[in-house]
């Protein structure tokens, strides 16, 4: 495994042991990535018609998703970065962080063009007062902060998210980098709740983003969780019952919060809980299949979105229709690019070509 692989590796330096660098296996977070993904594609294709327990799974699991895919990708963002210091200094450290960003950039780019008309569709359809003029202005909005097409927000975020981190870090400022990432979540939270009554406070993010989904409000406050937390000790930790029962623990809390309070704030608790959870257990069974589900994680969240818009833009067929044929399409055409385009699916999907 290459450095390049940091982008979304499951195996990570211990950093206690530099230069030895010992790598630990991350199986169980493979795993609950693509657990994550399909939530993910249940989120985007749910039609509100399987009653309360279809709602609580939306509700309560899938909110916690995108931010569970953030940590993991601070986590391994963090990893790579002290690899490639302990290994090449900061002459190697830079040129790790190149490769890493330009791959992101690559895959942002490369969705982006590919969805250019799915994207004109959606501001056509949602806007169709606008001029040329604010239909462009819309465009620019949606690659430059909201993300492409609405969905592409979380690659986005991590391009300028990591930017911001790596340069905070250089100088010192990560721990004042937390206190402001963690205001910007609760700010965004605020947002997304009863509490906005469309008051002049909130109206920034709107004018901006659209929601609270953007680097600034969501991507920063989890990328740097995950980018925070310790390195090669994760696997190792004990007292693996107790997280099982804080994830439970976090799922009741939130569970308790959507349906009383309306409001966002313990989706970070399931999130931190589930990746805990996911990294200490070694799924070892996993073996070679934990590299293949990893990649299908993120061949289902960039494809299955732009489908859906195409093929029910407005969530009227129901979920029993729309899930399962978001969910196969997804994986049929993942297969298809990564097998008989291997370099197009390695640009597409991310990761790096042995």
């Amino acid at each position: 495994m290459t450095t390049e692989d940091y982008i979304d590796s499951m195996e990570v330096p211990d950093t206690d042991s530099v230069p030895a660098l010992k790598r630990e296996t991350l199986r169980g977070v493979d795993l609950f990535k693509l657990l994550a993904a399909v939530l993910i594609v249940y989120m985007h294709t749910y039609c509100s018609d399987l009653g309360v327990a279809g709602q609580w799974v939306k509700d309560v699991l899938s909110t916690a998703c995108v931010p569970f895919f953030f940590i993991c990708s601070g986590y391994f963002f963090r990893r790579g970065m002290d690899r490639s210091l302990a290994e090449g200094g900061e002459a190697g450290e830079a040129a790790w962080f190149k490769r890493y960003l330009l791959r992101l950039v690559k895959m942002y780019l490369a969705w982006s063009l590919l969805t250019l008309p799915v994207s004109f569709l959606v501001i056509e359809r949602g806007h169709p007062d606008f001029s040329v003029f604010m239909k462009a202005l819309y465009q620019f909005r949606l690659f430059f902060l909201t993300g492409s097409i609405g969905i592409y927000w979380y690659i986005l975020a991590l391009i300028l998210c990591t930017l911001i981190i790596r340069w905070c870090r250089k100088r010192g400022l990560t721990g004042w980098l937390a206190a402001v990432s963690a205001v910007l979540f609760l700010y965004g939270c605020l947002y997304n709740s009863p509490v906005n009554h469309q008051q002049k406070v909130f109206e920034i993010i709107h004018v901006l983003f659209g929601s609270e989904r953007n680097f600034l409000n969501v991507g920063l406050f989890f990328i740097l969780a995950g980018f925070m937390l310790p390195a090669g000790r994760l696997a190792s930790m004990r007292r693996k019952p107790l997280l099982i029962v804080l994830l439970a623990f976090s799922v009741l809390v939130r569970t308790w919060e959507s349906r009383h309070l309306g409001t966002n704030f313990t989706q970070a608790l399931i999130a931190m809980a589930a990746f805990f959870v996911a990294a200490t257990f070694r799924f070892d069974w996993l073996g070679r299949m934990s590299q293949k589900i990893r990649h299908l994680s993120i061949g289902l969240y960039v494809l299955h979105f732009p489908f859906i818009l195409l093929f029910d833009f407005y969530l009227r067929r129901g979920t029993v229709v729309d899930f399962p044929a978001a969910m196969a399409f997804s994986v049929a055409v993942f297969y298809f690019l990564s097998m008989l385009f291997p370099a197009a699916g390695s640009v597409l999907f991310g990761y790096s070509r042995k």
